[in-house]
Order: structure tokens, then sequence, then C-alpha cells
């Protein structure tokens, strides 16, 4: 599926992206275009009680199989508290950004997981730099970068990058996967 990342109308909505899919051409794999060796697979140096911080950005769905009123990325969430219990799921704003309270679940966490959903509109902030801010904060926590294919330039010194097609259930559930190397 092909997503188009759009800012909804509406004051209470000021700070959310829309993720709107439409149905797929082709089938694209999901891969790593950074690839930090210590990171992944996670299970290899996750413990019982270590966390993963899972950041998202709020967003607002059409399409892509998830539920109206339902958050996009709680299936990923799931799928990788199925794999490891500790994960704590944090979404992030386009008007708020990274706040002080994000910065405190940085810091209790083994890894941090970053969801982009793709492109900033005009005047909107880039969720590349909000990784880059959360970055500053985890030095010495591995940061791994997830991002849709319409972001199709990644710069800065992220160690690990995991493309996706588009961020749809299916591909988020393939995500889990590849991040325990349960499929490359």
């Amino acid at each position: 599926m092909n997503l188009t990342v759009r800012r909804p109308r509406g004051l209470e909505d000021r700070d959310r992206i829309e993720l709107k899919a439409e149905e797929p051409g082709s089938s694209r794999p999901t891969t790593f275009t950074r690839h930090d060796r210590s990171h992944i697979p996670l299970k290899q140096f996750l413990r019982s009680g270590d966390n993963i911080l899972l950041l998202t950005p709020a967003v607002a769905v059409e399409g892509g199989g998830t539920p109206r009123g339902q958050d996009p990325f709680e299936s990923l969430g799931r799928a990788i508290s199925y794999r490891h219990a500790g994960v704590k799921h944090v979404p992030y704003t386009a008007r708020n950004g990274i706040t002080s309270t994000h910065i405190g679940f940085v810091k209790t966490a083994t890894v941090v997981l970053f969801i982009v959903s793709g492109r900033p509109d005009p005047g909107q902030i880039d969720q590349i730099d909000l990784a880059r801010e959360v970055q500053q904060c985890c030095r010495s926590i591995p940061l791994v970068l997830i991002v849709p294919e319409i972001v199709s330039e990644v710069t800065g010194d992220f160690s690990t990058v995991l493309q996706v097609p588009d961020l749809i259930q299916e591909n988020l559930g393939l995500v889990a996967e590849v991040l325990f190397a349960e499929r490359s």
C-alpha cells in the first residue's frame, strides 16, 4: 500500500499527522539501510526486566488495516511485547515534539525504537529532527529509526535505520520479526 501523509483540518487535530493508505501496487521488502549489528537482533542484548521504548507519532488513520480511533502502532507494540515483555509505547506530537516526559522514558530504556511516519508538511516539525533530539539524550542507548519508503534519505549519524514500504499493519508486523531476527 502507498501512504500519503497530510495534516488534518481542525484545531483539536493540529498536532496530529494523517495517514491515508491506498491499494498496493507491488510488494516491497522491509530492509535495513544502515545496520549496527550490535543493535539487531534485539534479543541478543535484551534481558528480562529491560525496557524497549516505542516512540511513535500521534496519527489519524484512514485505511491501512487499522480500525478508526485505534492507534495504528498499537499492533506493533503488541507484536514486540509478544517477544519481550517490557515495552513502553509513548506517542509524540507534531505540535509538542519531544518533551521532558519523553526524555524521562528514554532514560529508563534499554533500546529506543523511533517511528517516523513521513516527510513533514510545510511548517511542521521534521520527525527526523525529533529523532535527533532523542539520539542526543540516549548516546549510550541503542536507537533504531524506522521509516517508510517515502522518507528516501535519512541524514545524520543514525547507526540503525529500518525502512519499510509503508506503515500498514502487515508491514508493522514484519518489523517486529525483523527486529528480533525472525525474518531477514
